[in-house]
């Protein structure tokens, strides 16, 4: 595949405080950054200008790498604000039927995902991991294509972390079968959702395969990554399987784990043991292994994380809305297991600015433990949306930070914002102050995305008022599925309350 940058065209960024994020914390006032296609050259003051395409006026301005957004569905960003605060599994269904096809037209998926998109890059998100499923699942190229190009038009790194299952909703749930009648028994055992289409593993695989060859370019914007749902959604050999492929095509592997007080309970459930020691001991703990949520870790587990220097997604916002609990920052952290951030889907955390994430995340843990040695930093939170997140999504050695041979994914923000004004801590300002309206060039491989805070690309307005045209039909079509769907209600009502008097750590 040629590069787009097979002819030089070198940008220069200048007089702009730098806040590099590389390992020493480097920060450099008044320099300049020197772009050459889609990778930084060279960081320093006064860079000669000769055979500069187009220089930026950084002055005033700050420039640090783009935010990664390492765990979101875009599937949701249809969905905001559709339910109250309801725990993660009666959440579900609302937001995720099991029984009830929505019928989706392929332009849905490409505004659904590109909504999203949108969002994040002009809030200085210049790369995320959509954790998705529905374009998979479909099966239709025409639906495929839709969805993929969203992120194409829209000039965003992507990686597709393509969702994977085998398993029937109901076999995923522990104990749920034995409340139901068999009706619904019979109902849910063979039922598939456009979402959840439970296929055999080899199938499965083998689809993924081939959107990893057609698809995923290691060298563009757009990659892919393996994300068997949750380890009870999946049949080992599915799990398995998923991993060779992440081996056999150097991918960045995801799943969701220990995220509510019913999931855990599934692995003695399911397996007789921990899910995290499951996963050991099916060879899944790898570095290339990112787990989202961990709420309910236990100090085992955390061993076996450290010991497979796998890496851990912080969801916080989405584990408060649903309830699900706090992720054991404290514990992690003291075990040296690199911690990232998520925003999760927009139905279960409403936002998908990673400033509000990282606020959010900033302060939960300070009100969880009263030894405040421990609380997190303001730079160890704007790590993890950076440096922390680029291994999370498998991509450390192209991401993260800003030094020569990085990939330049670049925001600059305003300095004269109300948010740094007056400075005194240019970390505690960035996480605490959510200066996201301060953000106003965004450049994602080398190329400028989001300039004087409107994006470049793609024409937003146009976007949004055809969004807004489907909201009667997209509504008609989540009511029409949740009336099905909420005949499982009580089940789910009694079994989440049972899990409450069982609950451990």
């Amino acid at each position: 595949m040629s590069s787009p940058y097979s002819v030089s065209t070198k940008k220069l960024i200048t007089g702009g405080s730098v806040l590099t994020l590389d390992k020493d914390g480097t920060i450099f006032d008044n320099h300049d950054i020197l772009i050459d296609g889609n990778k930084i050259e060279k960081i320093a003051p006064n860079i000669n200008r000769d055979g500069i395409t187009q220089i930026i006026d950084a002055r005033n301005k700050l420039v640090m790498p783009g935010l990664i957004n390492a765990h979101l569905h875009s599937y949701e960003n249809l969905f905001r604000g559709l339910t109250r605060n309801l725990p993660n599994e009666l959440w579900n269904l609302y937001v995720y039927p099991p029984i009830g096809s929505l019928k989706f037209p392929p332009r849905l998926y490409y505004l659904r995902a590109i909504l999203g998109g949108m969002e994040m890059l002009k809030k200085g998100v210049t790369t995320i991991q959509d954790n998705s499923s529905g374009w998979f699942a479909v099966g239709e190229r025409i639906v495929e294509d839709a969805y993929w190009n969203s992120y194409s038009d829209l000039g965003v790194r992507a990686s597709v972390a393509i969702g994977l299952i085998d398993r029937s909703w109901l076999d995923s749930i522990p104990g749920l079968k034995s409340l139901l009648p068999e009706n619904l028994i019979s109902t849910l055992s063979d039922y598939s959702t456009h979402l959840w289409t439970p296929k055999e593993a080899v199938a499965v695989i083998d689809h993924c395969e081939k959107v990893i060859r057609e698809r995923h370019n290691p060298s563009g914007r757009l990659t892919v990554a393996i994300a068997p749902s949750a380890p009870q959604r999946c049949s080992s050999q599915l799990l398995e399987m998923s991993m060779d492929l992440a081996e056999k095509y150097d991918l960045g592997f995801q799943s969701h784990v220990l995220e509510t007080r019913i999931q855990s309970r599934s692995g003695e459930f399911f397996y007789g043991t921990s899910i995290i020691k499951y996963l050991d001991e099916l060879g899944l703990l790898q570095p290339r292994t990112s787990l989202v949520h961990a709420v309910w870790v236990t100090d085992a587990d955390i061993q076996l994380l450290a010991r497979s220097n796998c890496s851990v997604i912080h969801c916080p916002t989405s584990n408060l809305r649903l309830g699900s609990g706090v992720m054991p920052y404290k514990k992690l952290k003291a075990a040296d297991i690199p911690i990232g951030l998520g925003a999760d889907g927009a139905a279960s955390s409403d936002s998908q600015s990673m400033f509000d994430i990282m606020y959010v995340a900033g302060l939960i843990h300070s009100a969880n433990d009263p030894d405040y040695s421990t609380w997190p930093l303001s730079e160890d939170i704007l790590r993890m949306a950076t440096t922390n997140n680029a291994r999370c999504i498998w991509r450390q050695n192209e991401l993260g930070c800003l030094a020569p041979g990085m990939l330049a994914d670049i925001i600059l923000l305003d300095m004269k914002h109300i948010s740094f004004t007056p400075l005194h801590n240019i970390y505690n300002q960035l996480v605490f102050s959510k200066p996201e309206g301060a953000v106003t060039m965004v450049l994602v491989d080398g190329e400028i995305v989001v300039e004087n805070g409107r994006l470049i690309n793609v024409n937003e307005e146009d976007l949004l008022d055809e969004v807004r045209e489907y909201q009667e039909y997209i509504k008609s079509q989540i009511l029409e599925a949740q009336s099905e769907s909420l005949m499982l209600l009580p089940f789910i009502d009694q079994l989440y309350k049972t899990s409450i008097g069982s609950e451990r750590r």
